[in-house]
C-alpha cells in the first residue's frame, strides 16, 4: 500500500511540475529549451530508475523542449549542498532533488 501511495504522489507531482513547467516557461519561451537538472545523492539502481522514469515522461509529454542534466554528490553531502548552491546561483529553471 505504501509503495501505491509513494507511486501516486510522485506522478501526482510530476503532473504538476509539467504543466507548471508549459504554463511559466515554455508559452513564455516558445523557442527555447528548458535545462532540467537532476540531483541524486548516491549512484544507485534505484534512483536511476527514477531519473529515467521522469526523463521519459517530461520528453514525452515537452517533446524536444528539454535537456536534462544530472549532477552526483556521490554519497557526499557537503558536494550536495554545494551542488544545490552552484544550481541557484546559475538560477536554473527547474532542479529536480531524486530521493527514495
Amino acid at each position: 500500500m505504501k509503495t501505491i501511495v509513494k507511486i501516486s504522489l510522485l506522478m501526482m507531482t510530476l503532473g504538476l511540475t509539467i504543466y507548471g513547467l508549459k504554463v511559466k516557461f515554455l508559452d513564455a519561451h516558445p523557442s527555447e529549451t528548458l535545462a532540467v537538472h537532476l540531483v541524486i545523492p548516491i549512484e544507485h539502481q534505484a534512483l536511476n530508475d527514477i531519473v529515467a522514469g521522469f526523463e521519459e515522461t517530461l520528453s514525452a509529454q515537452l517533446p524536444g523542449k528539454v535537456s536534462y542534466k544530472v549532477h552526483n554528490a556521490q554519497g557526499d553531502a557537503n558536494l550536495q549542498r554545494s551542488i544545490f548552491q552552484q544550481l541557484a546561483q546559475e538560477k536554473a529553471a527547474l532542479v529536480v532533488p531524486v530521493t527514495t
